[in-house]
């Protein structure tokens, strides 16, 4: 997974936008739940992949961050269907 990442890691910006655009596309239902605006957005994913595929050597030093980051996502109205439809796109 970490050689495959840095063979799309140069185009993460690209890779990113597109799955924004492949999620709304499928599921514009959640259009709504991703109030930022998309360019921080999609830097934001960028970095949290690059963090998650960096740290699967350490999964227990990152594990707690990424429940953090899933307790956040309910905050913010996202749902266990909407993760669904994400992993999908």
């Amino acid at each position: 997974m970490q050689s495959s990442f840095d063979q799309i890691a140069p185009r993460a910006l690209e890779f990113s936008e597109r799955f924004y655009a492949n999620l709304f596309e499928a599921h514009p239902e959640l259009r709504p739940l991703f109030r930022n605006d998309l360019a921080a957005q999609t830097k934001m994913l960028i970095s949290l992949l690059s963090s998650v595929v960096k740290g699967l050597n350490r999964m227990q030093e990152i594990v707690g961050g990424l429940r953090a980051l899933g307790n956040r996502h309910l905050n913010y109205g996202a749902s266990r269907a909407n993760y669904d439809k994400v992993s999908n796109a």
